[in-house]
Formats: structure tokens, sequence, C-alpha cells
């Protein structure tokens, strides 16, 4: 794969365009900035190689910058970087990376940027790095929405434009910028990794083009610190804190930050946040339009934490509540043995709040787990089963009763 250049130019907007090569077929990268003031894109490749980085990994095909890239971003993405990815992804190659030049003169930016999508990880960043006691060199001074694979693929343009139309009055509210930054970064994927196991990279490339304003990028955690770990995973969020200090350069330093929350401590500290009651979007499910579907899982366990502690009302006007209590037993069914590590923080919160779910939904769980158990291990879990509904005191109850 060969990466040139960008080049930077007025087009609704200001673009970046890269082109490349692979196999003798040319093509281009491109990011679209739309802001409301003029402000400067990096001329570097730094986008550009962070971007492609997994779908060349994925072809095994090595990379060769014909343009200026961060020397400690080479230096980091030739090595520790392709080690963990390797490790997130099995099916990825390492390759090679060389730089016909490398820079390393850093901008002298000051900027702070998160990404802010209205989501309970992006307001927990704002809490923390914007309306609470945070350092001035760390308070954000700018949001950033982009459209690098995480509104589907479709209607994706459209979906976009509706988020960021919504998005746009909450930032106004707050009174910071939002950068709308479009791109064809989706194609390069094809299909092929979806942005679950991907989107770190995709949205740190974003970052990576407004080095000129930027010294740092906080990129919202999902997982808490213990939750953390380098392995073959389904979602790249399981190993950021590790992953962006690695795409660092010169001028940006990117920090994973919210670690130290779960993700049911994020959801009430959000709830402290009025702006939240009208803007909150945590939907996965949305198609066309900004909304709340209410009942897919990650609205079903931001409703369902909001309801057992008490704030489910305060969210009327952004969920379908009578969706939410439709599907709400058969969550809770598929919740309870879940591995999820942020279904578990949600039983762990239920039990601290001694909220008991009714106990046909221990006995319909634990019927979908052992039909769907293979044998070998069928002995290993009735014992966590019989571990886990001897908790629960109705069920224990029960099985005492029918026993005599």
């Amino acid at each position: 794969m060969q990466i040139y250049a960008p080049k930077l130019y007025q087009d609704d907007g200001l673009k970046y365009e890269a082109r490349i090569e692979q196999n003798g077929i040319s093509t281009s990268l491109w990011f679209n900035l739309q802001a409301e003031h003029n402000e400067k894109l990096s001329s570097s490749c730094d986008a550009a190689l962070i971007a492609l980085l997994i779908p060349a990994m994925l072809k095994g095909q090595d990379i060769v910058i014909h343009g200026p890239l961060s020397e400690r971003l080479l230096f980091n993405v030739k090595g520790p970087l392709q080690n963990i990815l390797c490790s997130l992804m099995p099916k990825l190659k390492k390759i090679s990376i060389t730089a016909k030049k490398t820079t390393s003169t850093p901008t002298g930016s000051l900027g702070v940027a998160t990404g802010f999508s209205a989501g309970i990880d992006s307001y927990s960043t704002l809490s923390d790095y914007y309306q609470n006691n945070a350092p001035k060199q760390l308070k954000i001074s700018h949001l950033l929405f982009s459209n690098v694979g995480s509104h589907g693929k479709d209607k994706a343009t459209q979906l976009f434009n509706s988020r960021f139309n919504k998005l746009k009055s909450a930032a106004s509210e707050l009174k910071l910028p939002l950068f709308k930054v479009n791109s064809n970064v989706e194609n390069f994927y094809a299909g092929k990794l979806d942005f679950q196991l991907t989107h770190t990279l995709r949205n740190a490339s974003v970052a990576l083009l407004l080095q000129p304003i930027l010294k740092f990028y906080l990129y919202s955690s999902a997982y808490s610190y213990e939750a953390l770990k380098v392995e073959k995973t389904y979602d790249i969020a399981f190993a950021d804190a590790f992953i962006l200090p690695l795409i660092a350069t010169e001028s940006l330093t990117m920090l994973s930050v919210g670690s130290e929350y779960t993700r049911v401590e994020k959801t009430l500290k959000v709830s402290r946040l009025t702006q939240s009651y009208k803007y909150l979007d945590v939907c996965v499910l949305s198609k066309e339009k900004a909304d709340n579907c209410s009942k897919c899982s990650k609205c079903m366990r931001t409703l369902l934490t909001l309801e057992l502690s008490g704030n489910l009302q305060l969210y009327a006007g952004v969920f379908k509540l009578s969706t939410y209590f439709d599907n709400k037993n058969k969550f809770i069914t598929n919740m309870i043995f879940s591995k999820n590590p942020l279904h578990k923080e949600i039983m762990q919160y239920s039990k601290y709040k001694k909220t008991r779910f009714p106990k046909h939904l221990y006995i319909k769980a634990t019927l979908l787990l052992l039909i769907n158990t293979p044998k070998r291990i069928k002995t290993k879990t009735k014992k966590l089963i019989k571990k886990t509904l001897l908790k629960n005191q109705f069920i224990k109850r029960m099985l005492f009763e029918r026993a005599k």
C-alpha cells in the first residue's frame, strides 16, 4: 500500500485527501471538516496511516509513506501497536512500514478535544473534563463528531446529519464548538472488520487531522480498568488504554479517560446532568433519525440502570418507556448469566440496591443457558447456576419448600 502526501483544499468545508495505491489500483482517502471557524488541518500522513493500518494488516500489505509522518508515531506503529492489534484480531498480519520523510517538531497547539455523541461515556467525560474542576491544560475546548463507520452503511449519511443537528444544539448550550467530520474511511474496511472491533483507530485518525489546534485528545472509555485486556476480542475498547498512547505524536497526546468508573457509576453521574434529560442518545439501532429505540442492548442497559437508581422518569422525553417495559423481562433474562462485564455491573448494582428480579426470570434464564450449553461444560455450568440461584432468596425458599 502506497500512501501519498495529502492535498488540502476547500470543498464544502476543508478537505484532506490522500492518494492511495494498492496492487496497481489508485483511489483516495478523504476527510471533510465543517466548522464555524476557519480551522487548519494537518498536512502530514499521520491520519491516513492510522485510518488504513488495520485494513493493510488484514491484507498483509506493507505500507510506504510518501509524505511527512511523525517520527514518534512511526516508531510505535512499526512495533508495539501492531503487536497489540494482532493479539486483539489474530487474523491480522504484521507488516513493514516505511516513510520517506519523518518530522519531530511539535505544533505548539493547546486545544483539548473529545468525541461527543451525547452517550453515557461522552457525557461522563464532559462532566469530568469540562463541567467540573479539570486542570486547565486538560479542560475540553472542542467537541468532535465524525462519520467513520458508527452510523451504519445503508443510510449512514442521513443518520450522521440527523445526529449532528441534534448534537449541535447540545454543543451550543455547552458553549463549545462542535466539529463535523465526514469521511470515506468505511470504504477501506469493506465490512470485513466491523466498527466495534476497529473504532479506536478510526476515531483517532480524525483527531490526528486536527494537530494544528489540538494538544490532547480524550477518548471516552467503554470499560472499567478491571475489565481491560489484550486478547482476542469483539471490542477494541477493551484495549484503548494501551493503544491510544501509542498513536500519539510530538504534537498530540491521546488519553483513554473514564475507566476509573463502571458503566453504572457513569450512568449515575450523567443522571445528575440536566442537559442529558433532553439529549441523551445511546441507541445502536437508529437507522435514519437520531432517537433512542428503547429496546436495543444499549438502550435497555441504560434504562434498567436508570430505573434501579430511581431516575427513569427523568428521561421520559428521550426514551419510549412503554417500549422499554415491554422488553424489560427479556433483557433481564438474557442478562442474568451473561459474561458481558457491563451486564455483570448491573447485576451487582441490583444486589446493592436490594432489588430482586422476578423468580420466573431466573428459571427461564437457567433453561436458556442449559439449552445453549455444550455437553462437555454442562456439569460446570450446573454448579454455577446452583450457586447463582441459591443467592436469590426467593429461589432458595422455593427449592426448600419443594424439598419438604
